[in-house]
């Protein structure tokens, strides 16, 4: 998870608060102030939800928040 936020100790509470550390796979940070990620993938708006699959290729990424239900099926087939 990126975040443009500038504020590192909001992200290190998030982090904590969804003791998000039992998920080894999901790594939380901030990309500010250089927005290489931005640039990279062209993140028009937020959130910009990318999906890879276990050899980190891209599945599915999208540019507005998707329905839960349609994210988790996503998920599911990966």
């Amino acid at each position: 998870m990126i975040t443009f936020v500038q504020q590192l100790k909001a992200i290190q509470v998030f982090y904590r608060d969804f003791d998000l550390k039992k998920y080894p796979n999901f790594t939380v940070g901030t990309e500010y102030p250089t927005y290489k990620v931005q640039q990279y993938y062209q993140v028009r708006s937020t959130p910009y939800i990318a999906l890879y699959d276990k050899d980190g290729k891209l599945v599915k990424a999208y540019d507005k928040a998707p329905k839960a239900d349609e994210l988790a099926e996503e998920v599911k087939k990966i």
